[in-house]
Formats: C-alpha cells, sequence, structure tokens
C-alpha cells in the first residue's frame, strides 16, 4: 500500500526520484490502474466547468485528466514536495499553470485555508492516516457536489499482504505506515454527511467508489455510472 500520514516520513517515500519516474511514465502511458478506473467513472458525470480539490494529488494524474474534460480549476494538496514540484511541471508543459495552484501540507492540517470544491478526489490517501474520520470529515465538508475515493479493500486477504508489508518496512525500519479501514465506517461517515453511493467498482486490492451530495439535482450531474 502506498500511504503515510506523517510529512517526513512521506517525503522520504514519495521522493524526487519517484515523483520524476511517476510525471515520466504518465506522459508515455497515460493514467493507469485503479487511478485510471477513477477517472473513466467520473467521466460519466457532466464535470465540464467544475472545480476540483485533488488531496494527495500526486504529480497531477486526475488533474490533468478531468482538465482535459472540461473542467474548469484545480487545487491540488500533497505532503511530498517532489510531488508538488512534478505536478507544476507537468502543469505548465500541458499549459494549464493558469487553472491550477499546489499546495503542499498534509490537508487535515490546513483544510480551513482550502476552498470548497464542486468534485473532491482522494486517490489511496484515506489509507494514509491512522485516524482517518477526520480527513474523511474534512474533506467531505470541502465537497459541493461530487466525492471520490480509492481505499484498501477491507478483506482478510489484501490485511494478509498488508501485514507482511508492515512487517518489512519495520525490519528496514522505514517509519512510513499505512492503513486499512473499516469500509463501512468510511461509507457511515460519507452518508451522514448526506452523500449518496453513486458508483463502486473493485480493481484487486482496491476499491474505488463515488459518491454525491443529496441535495444536488442530479439530474444536472448526467449520471451515467
Amino acid at each position: 500500500m502506498e500511504c503515510n500520514c506523517s510529512t517526513e516520513s512521506f517525503n522520504k517515500e514519495f521522493g524526487a526520484k519517484r515523483a520524476t519516474n511517476d510525471l515520466k511514465n504518465y506522459f508515455k502511458n497515460g493514467p493507469k490502474g485503479n487511478t485510471k478506473l477513477l477517472i473513466d467513472l467520473l467521466k460519466g458525470y457532466d464535470i465540464r466547468d467544475k472545480s476540483l480539490l485533488d488531496i494527495g494529488g500526486g504529480v497531477g494524474v486526475i488533474q490533468f485528466q478531468l482538465l482535459d474534460l472540461g473542467i474548469k480549476s484545480v487545487q491540488s494538496i500533497d505532503a511530498s514536495q517532489a510531488y508538488i514540484k512534478k505536478a507544476q511541471e507537468g502543469a505548465e508543459k500541458l499549459g494549464y499553470n493558469s487553472q491550477t495552484e499546489h499546495i503542499y501540507g498534509d490537508f487535515v492540517q490546513i483544510s480551513k485555508k482550502i476552498n470548497n470544491a464542486e468534485i473532491v478526489t482522494l486517490d489511496k490517501v484515506i489509507c494514509c492516516y491512522k485516524e482517518f474520520r477526520t480527513l474523511v470529515q474534512e474533506s467531505l465538508n470541502k465537497t459541493n457536489e461530487i466525492y471520490a475515493i480509492i481505499i484498501p479493500r477491507d478483506v482478510w486477504w489484501v490485511k494478509f499482504f498488508h501485514s507482511l508489508e508492515t512487517f518489512i518496512r519495520i525490519v528496514i525500519r522505514s517509519k512510513f505506515r499505512s492503513y486499512i479501514h473499516s469500509i463501512n465506517e468510511i461509507e457511515s461517515i460519507i452518508i451522514e454527511n448526506g452523500f449518496t453511493r453513486r458508483s463502486q467498482r473493485y480493481q484487486r486490492e482496491w476499491l474505488v467508489c463515488i459518491y454525491t451530495k443529496d441535495e444536488v439535482n442530479h439530474t444536472s450531474l448526467n449520471v451515467s455510472t
């Protein structure tokens, strides 16, 4: 699993070399895996001219793809300085500088400074936080219409391999950690905040879900998934 909430360990795990390779791979091959699945699901919604808050935005894959599809603006938050830098480079290369803002930091710590957006995405971010409830709540507070997440499946075989990975990290004295949280508990918070699940897909150890705010006119969203 790729996740951790500590900015120090996050910067070490997601450093310059990895960020450079990720951006190169994106420009060469496009989005892949569960990130591509999330983007494909969002294509079923009317997202043109909407704003995006991409929490844990990485090198900008979701941002760039949705900008290509017609969203108007992006705020990207990431706890890796190297990934922020590469996302800025990618935006400049694609001509999206004026539509993107990249902010370094832990979203929970800086959330009060972040603007609301019609679309909020968290691609493998909830598993970064041991105490995940605050992250889910604060990110929902910033969501006006669509809330999209990728989280680990909380089934036995995913937990088994995750425990092996955690053990290896302990042995090599890595401070980087990830967590598998209860999907039911995550979704209960989302539902309590007035959202309904509209799309759900599994891809190996990952679950991809999209929720929409109940008071939003869903006809205007053109939900087709």
